[in-house]
């Protein structure tokens, strides 16, 4: 109820009378809750900071007169727990009454949150910021401010002029990067057009020309293709500049310069990272910036420094944290240059856990993602889902197909793991209860599982897929990992759909020819069939014209999952619905993936979007693959397949990164 403080305050506080002796009790963490108020919650030792408190501090707090309330059902918290919330005004005050009464800790509401807030920014500690970061995030009311705001209204009344049909939520988001100075990461789900909306924002600066587009290697031709379609009154194909190898001159009339993630990175390319006249570049946008995700990697200390020089930055993914919220730091760095240290960051928003293979102490899971989405939308992220804002999108139906795989396959699987004595070695360490061990697949055993579940899975891939073509579906994408996987599914298509009949696009295949593959899979009637890799072929593509998508292995990581799926999901497609089915093999590892899959983007939605979701599908009938045949031994064994040992499930179910494999 809001406003209860107002009526209640001063006689519960009467009520209340400070002990002889305080108690103590766990540390206190203060969260913003909402926009204007904050809660009470307690940091067990587990490092989780908790809505479930102790009574005695629930009963202080109520005396105290909470301003609003709710409840709270989110990750990590009792289900359906009241929480009190407090108004921002009274933070010092609800401080002050606490530590009258209990012996406690506290920790405050990081000062990078307490900026963005008008209610918080008088308790905040002083700083200094360069305009265009204290305008993403300080409340700002001055005549400039007010000018920026007038050019930028009047840019936007101009922009059906200069881009016709532009939707209305994509004008939201050109709106919002604008007013942020042109300093954003635009967080649309994929298929919403973030490409259009960065290159309108960029319009705006075009006297700050040339711009600077860093992205996948795989779609440096998809930018200089929609710059010079929907920037026809700025730029034509010649002004685009496509850095294809550290040789590359760069022209000194070029307006735009695209180059890839790995070409900026490179050694000895310095003078790829600036203007042609040796100066840092003004306007930059970066593609995919999930690629940042890892703070020490060359590419993210090269990528973060441009943008922080320049004085216009957009960060452009459909998925920034693709497993944790620490992976959103250096992203935040790029456009907001000192705004946390790292650890203060990882502190907040992580736990901290051993890896258990490498022996370091790293930042893993979720805590406080409520406040870290509020910071996001209120600071420098503006991110929109198609089910809010594309009604007229093709539903997504999604189905889990279990496959059978023969029992030689599983027991080779099984056996696999016990020579690598892995249950010996969680057994010894007292881990087998906890569900959160991290990076299992740095293991070659796990590793070595991973593949041999995907191989044994070709046979019911291959059956599937025929019977697909047999109905009404007229083309599919099919994902895998291996190579092996890939190769195998391949020779079917080859035999039955002959070389016109489909394309394979994976890391080993060229620019160029991948760029052809593509074309022909889109216009060519004949091919049926795109056979991808899911980290290579993942981002960056539009495959409309196919409906159905299937994968036939899964991965360990939500965003590449979900990355996938949404190249034929998007905008422009004319199918009333995508059919997406996942095969998963029975008994394995793919059980136990999925499981991770369902935890990890709890996590990632509850921090971008404020709300926990799941990967929802229905289960489909069982696809059974054709069985090698049988000799005595094996009919002997009986034909059913083994489970898998429980306490090998409690171990495959905590596995959360993906194996070091390459493309």
């Amino acid at each position: 109820g809001v406003g209860m403080g107002n009526r209640t305050q001063a006689s519960q506080a009467s009520q209340w009378s400070a002990p002889a002796v305080k108690e103590k009790i766990d540390p206190i963490a203060l969260e913003l809750y909402q926009h204007d108020y904050f809660r009470i919650a307690q940091v067990r030792q587990s490092g989780r900071a908790e809505s479930f408190i102790d009574r005695s501090l629930w009963t202080r707090l109520r005396s105290l007169g909470p301003d609003s309330s709710t409840r709270d059902a989110g990750p990590g918290f009792r289900s359906g727990g009241e929480v009190m919330l407090f108004h921002c005004s009274r933070y010092n005050d609800i401080k002050e009454a606490i530590r009258e009464a209990f012996d406690t800790k506290f920790e405050d509401i990081p000062r990078f949150v307490m900026w963005q807030s008008q209610q918080l920014l008088t308790f905040a500690p002083k700083a200094a910021f360069p305009k265009f970061v204290a305008r993403c995030l300080l409340p700002i009311d001055n005549e400039k401010e007010r000018q920026h705001c007038e050019k930028v209204e009047q840019f936007l009344a101009e922009l059906d002029t200069l881009i016709p049909n532009i939707r209305p939520f994509q004008r939201d988001g050109i709106a919002f990067a604008l007013r942020k100075g042109g300093r954003a990461l635009i967080g649309d789900e994929m298929g919403l057009g973030k490409t259009l909306q960065a290159l309108a924002v960029a319009a705006f600066y075009s006297n700050q020309w040339p711009l600077l587009v860093i992205c996948p290697s795989s779609i440096r031709f998809q930018w200089r293709d929609q710059a010079s379609q929907w920037l026809k009154h700025l730029v034509r194909e010649c002004d685009v500049c496509l850095v294809k190898n550290s040789k590359t001159v760069v022209p000194d009339d070029a307006k735009i310069v695209v180059i890839s993630y790995d070409l900026i990175s490179r050694d000895n390319n310095d003078p790829l990272r600036t203007r042609p006249n040796g100066e840092k570049y003004k306007v930059v946008i970066a593609d995919e910036c999930h690629y940042l995700k890892d703070r020490n990697s060359k590419r993210s200390r090269v990528v973060v420094e441009i943008c922080q020089n320049a004085r216009h930055a957009l960060l452009l993914s459909g998925t920034p944290a693709l497993n944790k919220p620490i992976e959103l730091f250096p992203q935040l760095s790029a456009l907001l240059p000192n705004f946390s240290t790292y650890n203060e960051f990882g502190d907040r928003y992580c736990m901290k856990e051993q890896n258990r293979w490498s022996r370091r102490i790293e930042y893993t899971r979720s805590k406080h993602t409520t406040e870290l989405n509020l910071f996001l939308t209120n600071t420098v992220m503006i991110r929109r889902l198609k089910k809010d804002v594309q009604k007229e999108l093709p539903d997504k139906l999604r189905t889990k197909v279990p496959c059978e795989i023969d029992a030689k396959s599983l027991r080779n699987i099984q056996m696999a793991m016990r020579e690598a004595n892995i249950e010996d070695e969680l057994r010894a360490a007292g881990d087998l209860d906890d569900p959160e061990m991290s990076n299992k697949m740095g293991n070659p055993a796990m590793a070595e599982m991973y593949r041999m579940t995907g191989e044994a899975k070709i046979k019911a891939a291959e059956d599937y897929i025929d019977m697909l073509l047999e109905g009404e579906c007229e083309k599919l994408i099919v994902f895998g990992h291996h190579h092996a996987v890939l190769d195998g599914i391949e020779k079917k298509c080859i035999k039955t759909l002959k070389m016109e009949g489909y394309i394979r696009v994976d890391g080993t295949v060229s620019s160029k020819a991948r760029e052809d593959r593509i074309k022909k899979f889109r216009t060519d009637s004949k091919c049926k069939v795109a056979l991808l890799s899911m980290t290579a072929c993942g981002t960056g593509l539009n495959l409309t014209e196919a409906g159905t998508v299937v994968f036939a292995e899964l991965y360990w990581v939500p965003g590449t999952i979900l990355q996938a799926e949404d190249r034929s999901h998007r905008m422009g497609s004319e199918h009333t619905t995508i059919s997406v089915y996942y095969l998963i093999a029975e008994h394995t590892m793919d059980e136990a993936i999925w499981e991770v899959l369902q935890k990890k983007w709890q996590t990632v939605t509850s921090t971008l979007d404020g709300r926990a979701e799941t990967i929802e599908a229905r289960v489909g009938e069982t696809v059974k693959a054709r069985q090698p045949s049988r000799g005595p031994a094996a009919a002997a064994a009986g034909g059913d397949s083994p489970r898998l040992p429980p306490r090998l499930r409690v171990f495959l179910s905590s596995a959360v990164a993906p194996p070091n494999e390459p493309r």
